[in-house]
C-alpha cells in the first residue's frame, strides 16, 4: 500500500512539473517562483487525497468502516457520520475537478486560478471540520476525544497552505508578469 502511494505522489509531481513546463514555455520566458510551484504540487496531492477520501467514503456507505484497529468487524455508519460519508461521497468528485482545474489555471496564469483553488480548499477544509466533529476515535473504542479531534484536524494544514500560497505576493507577481508579457 504504501508503495502504491508513493507512486501515485510520484506520477503527481510528475505531472505538475510536465504542465509547468508546457505552460510556462508557452505563455511568458519567467520561471515560477517556489511559492506558486508548491501550490500546484500541494494541489495535485489534494486531489490525490480527494480520490482516496472519496473511495473510502463510498466504501464505508457500502459495506461499513472497520470499529477499530483490532476489530475485523464492519460497522454500518449512523447518523452524523452517515451524513458524513454521503457528503463526501458527493461533493468529493466535484472537489477534484475544481482542484485540477484550479492548479491548471494557476500554472496557465489566469487570475481567476487563485479564486478556484481557495473555492476547492474551503470545500475541503469544511468536510474536514465537519468529519474531525462527527468521526469516531482512532482506535474505535468509544467516542472521539480531543487529541482524536486534532488529529482528524491535521490534514487541512495542506489546503490551509494552498490558499495561503495562492495568494503570495509572488503568486500575484506572476499573474502580473503574464499581463505584462515579461
Amino acid at each position: 500500500m504504501l508503495g502504491l502511494v508513493g507512486a501515485v505522489v510520484a506520477v503527481t509531481v510528475l505531472v505538475t512539473v510536465w504542465l509547468m513546463r508546457l505552460y510556462v514555455g508557452r505563455s511568458a520566458p519567467q520561471r515560477p517562483g517556489a511559492a506558486v510551484t508548491v501550490t500546484v504540487v500541494l494541489a495535485g496531492l489534494g486531489v490525490v487525497a480527494t480520490v482516496l477520501g472519496w473511495l473510502d467514503a463510498v466504501s464505508a456507505l457500502d459495506h461499513g468502516y472497520s470499529a477499530g484497529f483490532g476489530e475485523l468487524s464492519f460497522v454500518r455508519p449512523r447518523g452524523w457520520l452517515r451524513g458524513y460519508y454521503w457528503s463526501t461521497a458527493v461533493a468529493d468528485p466535484g472537489v477534484v475537478v475544481v482542484l485540477t482545474g484550479g492548479a491548471v489555471l494557476h500554472v496557465a496564469r489566469r487570475r481567476y486560478g487563485q479564486v478556484v483553488l481557495t473555492v476547492g480548499c474551503a470545500v475541503v477544509i469544511a468536510l474536514g471540520i465537519f468529519g474531525a466533529v462527527v468521526r469516531p476515535d482512532l482506535v474505535g473504542s468509544g467516542p472521539a476525544g480531543a487529541v482524536d479531534r486534532v488529529a482528524h484536524l491535521v490534514p487541512l494544514g495542506f489546503p490551509i497552505t494552498v490558499i495561503v500560497l495562492a495568494w503570495v505576493p509572488s503568486a500575484r507577481r506572476w499573474y502580473r508578469s503574464r499581463l505584462s508579457g515579461a
